[in-house]
């Protein structure tokens, strides 16, 4: 075999040497392309995940839309059977009305006080007409001495109507009038409302001082409020009304 010359040798090296980079080169391409196969598996693991997700997202905001409406229902089913409450309520209390402002003895009778309040406004009315009276609640302590209301319950609506609606009659009229000692007070006719419309009548009487105007009422457990004798009346019905008087 013929010897090879220095330049053969430094060529074959040379070839060894690329050969070699080639196979590093090859190796290192091939690895990427694993690589990239694991990042396509992983993108593509990925995005399926994001599909369920996005499902599983949908369904609640389905199953939570359906929930809110059952719950807006089931609030304005209770709502409306607070209102049917208080109507019942109400209804329950037509016959009765309240005497505020005639001070408090031992030897009162309640009955016989509001018997004579009725009488100032309708003779015909008899002790029969009346059910039942006597005062509210428990006596009051402290420095609070105010007079608790008599509540009164008429055996009619007839009765207690006359009463109601003849109240005016009342204007000039005192406790001294109705056979109470001490001072001539000033005593007032109310309807007997619940708790609920109590509450809101308060609330009306204070705004409607505001906004000027000059009357507020009740008839069946009703409020109403007037600017003045000329204006038509407003009826207030939950706090939201009250924006009729601005």
């Amino acid at each position: 075999m013929p010897k090879k010359t220095r330049s053969q040798e430094e060529s074959q090296t040379l070839s060894h040497a690329l050969t070699g980079k080639l196979n590093l080169l090859e190796a290192a391409i091939q690895e990427v392309r694993e690589g990239q196969t694991d990042i396509v598996r992983s993108l593509s693991f990925l995005d399926e995940k994001f599909e369920e997700l996005k499902v599983t997202t949908r369904r609640l905001e389905k199953d939570n839309e359906e929930l809110k409406a059952k719950n807006k229902s089931l609030d304005n089913q209770v709502s409306d059977l607070h209102h049917k409450v208080h109507d019942l309520d109400q209804y329950h209390r037509r016959i009765n009305l309240e005497l505020a402002g005639i001070p408090e003895s031992r030897e009162e009778s309640p009955l016989v006080l509001a018997l004579k309040v009725a009488q100032c406004v309708a003779p015909s009315l008899k002790e029969s007409d009346i059910d039942i009276a006597h005062r509210l609640g428990a006596p009051r302590a402290g420095a609070d001495r105010r007079p608790r209301s008599i509540i009164v319950r008429f055996n009619s609506r007839r009765a207690r109507n006359a009463v109601y609606d003849g109240r005016k009659k009342l204007k000039n009229v005192t406790t001294r009038d109705i056979g109470v000692h001490g001072s001539a007070n000033k005593f007032y006719v109310n309807e007997n409302l619940t708790s609920v419309t109590r509450e809101l009548l308060g609330i009306v009487n204070v705004e409607r001082k505001k906004a000027g105007f000059k009357f507020v009422w009740t008839v069946n457990g009703k409020i109403f409020v007037r600017k003045d004798e000329k204006e038509p009346a407003i009826i207030i019905h939950t706090k939201d009304d009250i924006k009729k008087l601005k």
